[in-house]
């Protein structure tokens, strides 16, 4: 957390969940970045854990359609694996692409979202985040 420190009694598990948003100056898509965390062990499979997470997602989100799936992925450094998707809101069909990594015993979802008429700059966005990012060390 940025804005305070605390110290929490017993022991927690981080499942905590990050949101940030943005807009495309030259089209004025709206992008939402989302990254999600879940601890995991050390035999957990990517390709079983990514199917587990889209099969989460088919459960809370109506219509949701993986449109492509992406087993050759490479994330700084480590194996991942992308999907792009479609789903519907009250307002309209929107686009989400998301990559799948696991590193240091926790499964990370990167996910970017946007209107289905705005998916290039939904790709674009989530393209420029994985060209930067980097791990930090964790120990599993």
């Amino acid at each position: 957390m940025d804005e305070a420190a605390f110290e929490l009694p017993g022991a927690w598990t981080d499942k905590s969940v990050h949101v940030l948003s943005t807009t495309i100056p030259a089209s004025g898509a709206d992008v939402a970045f989302w990254v999600s965390r879940t601890y995991v062990g050390v035999d957990d499979d990517l390709g079983s854990l990514a199917d587990h997470a889209i099969a989460e997602q088919r459960g809370g989100v109506a219509g949701l359609e993986v449109l492509e799936r992406d087993e050759a992925l490479t994330v700084a450094g480590a194996p991942a694996i992308g999907a792009s998707m479609s789903f519907r809101v009250s307002d309209g069909p929107m686009y989400q692409r998301q990559v799948f990594v696991v590193n240091g015993g926790r499964f990370l979802t990167l996910t970017a979202t946007a209107r289905w008429k705005h998916r290039a700059d939904c790709d674009a966005t989530l393209a420029s985040v994985l060209e930067t990012l980097s791990f930090r060390r964790h120990d599993a």
